[in-house]
């Protein structure tokens, strides 16, 4: 995984977006860009800045490498643990939306926030092993906080809108950075059916209209760039070949599986 995301960080540095699930360095490499485009965006935020440049200079780090020759440096190592160990300030907020929602007593939410935060079988995973897995909860546990605080507000109240559709708007950014989280989906759909769209027992055409049209446009936002290509059809296509890879595995390594 180290080898994957520091792939992913020298294509989006040094390639233009149209050929980011394209490359895969003329077979030199299974470490391709296989994530949905807003993760793509945070490893582009990640390996295009004054910060990283000046931290990795004259280093390999961000350099289009066969899988052959790509041993990292000391330094590209604590690079990548360190952007990791970051975006876990993600979770402490994800973590303290939901306990904080789940929990009135500050207390027994502060209880839950740190088991979650000091997790030690997440930070051995996340810190050691090279993911964002930390983050990636973080928008969950957003998402639900939000949806709890949703339920806790009049029907008809402006904070019942915005809560519910501020948990469903971080579910489709959830989406658009790990797809693995589509199982969810079902889940969502149904609950924000019944909790949402009928109000004091009857169904609104309108609560429905306006969850469609911000959950749609959260989902698209993202793609826009790859749709404003030249060929933006096959570009969605690769992007969708990439995301499922039936043809190769949906695995890298049997051991994965």
């Amino acid at each position: 995984d180290f080898d994957i995301h520091r792939n992913w960080l020298a294509v989006t540095h040094n390639l233009p977006l149209r050929e980011w699930y394209f490359d895969d360095m003329n077979g030199t490499t299974v470490h391709t860009l296989d994530y949905p485009p807003a993760f793509a965006y945070f490893e582009w935020a990640i390996s295009n800045n004054p910060l990283t440049t000046s931290i990795l200079a004259d280093d390999r780090c961000l350099e289009l490498l066969p899988d052959t020759d790509n041993d990292p440096s000391s330094r590209c190592v604590a690079f990548q643990r360190s952007t990791v160990i970051l975006s876990d300030l993600i979770l402490w907020v994800g973590a303290w939306l939901a306990c904080t929602a789940f929990h009135r007593n500050i207390s027994n939410a502060t209880i839950c926030f740190l088991l979650i935060v000091l997790n030690p079988g997440l930070l051995w995973l996340d810190h050691i092993h090279f993911q964002y897995n930390g983050m990636l909860l973080g928008i969950l546990l957003a998402s639900l906080g939000f949806l709890i605080r949703g339920s806790q507000h009049p029907q008809r109240s402006p904070e019942f809108d915005f809560y519910h559709l501020a948990g469903a708007v971080l579910y489709a950014l959830l989406l658009n950075m790990k797809h693995l989280y589509l199982p969810l989906a079902p889940l969502y759909f149904f609950y924000l059916l019944r909790r949402y769209c009928f109000i004091d027992g009857e169904f609104s055409s309108r609560n429905l209209l306006l969850l469609g049209c911000v959950t749609a446009t959260s989902l698209v936002l993202p793609w826009i760039p790859f749709l404003l290509q030249e060929d933006p059809m096959e570009q969605v296509r690769q992007i969708l070949v990439r995301l499922f890879p039936f043809g190769r595995g949906l695995v890298h390594d049997y051991w994965a599986a």
